[in-house]
């Protein structure tokens, strides 16, 4: 009975429903009472919803359903098994919806590794504001969900770059507690950093990194012991990264002995200017650190002489000081003696070996004259305390008593030698041989000999060859040069000077200025050559 009338029911409806017009009947019917008794999921397994949507306003409804309480009751899985999300996707503004969502809510409950692995991460980037999702997003927890190896590897880089504001967000950011908060060996560990850097342009990241900070902050020794550092160079401008460097302060902090053993220091000297380097260098100060024997043994030495300029190094060396430290034996072993002769004047070499020998003779027997004077004067003084003041600039009794007697020898010598010529020629022409008888004739020739060569010397020279050997000199009293009169007046009162038994010479020994009875008579005085005194007084 109860089917029955189902039956009629279902056919009562549909007849109804044919002939009455639907909008009439639902203005008129409390629909929300009618929903509440009617079995929902049961009408709507018999609905055609596709068709109902068709002619449903679906922005109407929506704005009128409480989204959130559906969603709380829906079973959201199956309903995205069943929808196209990407054309979904295409159709929604991300970055109103990113502005509404708790990022870190929906981080938290996708499979992130997944997500990724099915996205092309690249046009989501052209499309999403990076610098704003950022600010949303706690970045630690991200990192420590994501496979950043798969996420680097599918993403461009570049691009990112491009879009991120990286001053933007390093203001937003406490870069220490990041770095602190951050397991950074952990991100290392899962990303595989060749891939990353592979993908990246560098140059564009370094541009915007204050490189300055980040070499601060890494432990350059770990890097550099991971790094072919050969490789790096091979691409560096080594040039410019010089004159950036303080080198100093450089090599300052190097083991240069450790450097200098691992490099190959002659192909460093073929690329460098030495001539350059030696100006700069104070040669003496490595001269005294270097064992110049073991240099010496190292060097082809025939090739440096060679290349020397011999002389002008044996101008700048004490070659008296190398000589008394060589053993002249061996180095003459070694010797061409015979070639060596030819090359050298010998006979100039005598003639200086022998003058600097009888110049030294002649300086010691000067200096020593003078001072024995000098020892004579001190012992007058001490006699005669205060009588006179300093007479040190003029000639003593030594030096005077060894030129007249240097004088004398030398006057006898050549008259002898001329009275000996002498009696030749008369015995040559007159037959007649000079002797005894002929004694006043050689005395008064003798005289006139002595008078010439005494007034001669003093009038020309200031000085006979005794007085030259004894470095003495006849001047005038204020030491300028005695004229022709007064070497005759000298010269004609000396003999008086020795009358009495030498009384007109004590003046020598004790008198102002070591004046004898010819000097005060000629105004004269005898004075120490130049030589003399400069070394006397040294």
């Amino acid at each position: 009975m109860a089917s029955r009338l189902g039956r009629l029911a279902g056919q009562v409806t549909d007849r109804v429903v044919q002939t009455v017009d639907p909008d009439i009947v639902l203005s008129a019917v409390d629909i929300n009472a009618l929903l509440a008794r009617v079995e929902i999921d049961t009408l709507l397994d018999r609905i055609d919803v596709h068709r109902l949507l068709d002619r449903v306003d679906p922005n109407s409804v929506i704005a009128r359903v409480d989204v959130d309480a559906v969603l709380a009751r829906v079973e959201l899985d199956p309903v995205l098994g069943r929808v196209d999300v990407t054309a979904l996707v295409t159709r929604v503004d991300l970055d109103t919806i990113l502005q509404t969502v708790d990022l870190d809510r929906v981080l938290a409950g996708v499979d992130l590794d997944a997500l990724l692995a099915r996205v092309e991460l690249d046009p989501v980037l052209d499309r999403i504001d990076v610098n704003r999702l950022l600010e949303g997003v706690v970045l630690d927890r991200l990192l420590a969900r994501v496979d950043l190896t798969a996420l680097l590897t599918n993403v461009d880089l570049d691009l990112v770059l491009d879009k991120v504001d990286l001053d933007r967000v390093l203001g937003r950011v406490d870069l220490d507690r990041v770095v602190a908060g951050v397991d950074l060996d952990g991100v290392l560990d899962r990303v595989d950093v060749n891939a990353v850097l592979d993908r990246v342009d560098l140059d564009r990241v370094l541009g915007k990194v204050d490189v300055d900070r980040v070499v601060a902050e890494v432990d350059l020794d770990a890097v550099l012991r991971r790094v072919d550092v050969n490789a790096v160079l091979d691409r560096v401008d080594l040039d410019s990264v010089l004159d950036k460097v303080d080198l100093d302060r450089v090599v300052a902090g190097v083991d240069l002995d450790a450097v200098l053993r691992r490099v190959d220091v002659n192909a460093v000297l073929d690329r460098v200017d030495l001539d350059s380097v030696l100006d700069k260098v104070d040669l003496d100060r490595v001269i005294g650190k270097v064992d110049l024997d073991r240099v010496l043994d190292k060097v082809d030495l025939d090739r440096v002489v060679a290349g020397v300029d011999l002389d002008a190094v044996l101008r700048r060396v004490d070659v008296n000081a190398v000589l008394d430290r060589v053993d002249l034996d061996r180095v003459l072993a070694h010797v061409d003696v015979a070639q060596l002769v030819e090359r050298v004047d010998v006979a100039a070499m005598v003639r200086a070996s022998t003058g600097q020998v009888a110049v030294s003779v002649l300086d010691r027997v000067r200096v020593t004259a003078a001072s024995l004077d000098t020892g004579v004067d001190r012992g007058v003084e001490r006699v005669r305390p205060g009588a006179d003041a300093d007479r040190s600039t003029t000639s003593g009794p030594v030096a005077r008593a060894l030129g007249a007697l240097v004088d004398v020898l030398t006057v006898s010598g050549t008259f002898a030698l001329g009275w000996a010529a002498t009696a030749v020629l008369v015995d040559a022409f007159t037959r007649r041989q000079l002797g005894s008888q002929d004694g006043l004739v050689a005395g008064v020739a003798f005289a006139v000999w002595w008078f010439v060569y005494t007034t001669g010397c003093v009038a020309v020279a200031g000085q006979t060859a005794g007085k030259w050997l004894a470095g003495t000199r006849v001047v005038r009293t204020d030491r300028t040069p005695v004229s022709a009169r007064q070497a005759v007046v000298r010269t004609l009162v000396f003999p008086v000077s020795c009358l009495l038994a030498g009384l007109g010479l004590v003046g020598i020994l004790v008198g102002r200025d070591h004046r004898a009875l010819h000097d005060l008579a000629a105004g004269t005085v005898v004075v120490p050559d130049g030589d003399v005194l400069l070394r006397t007084a040294v």
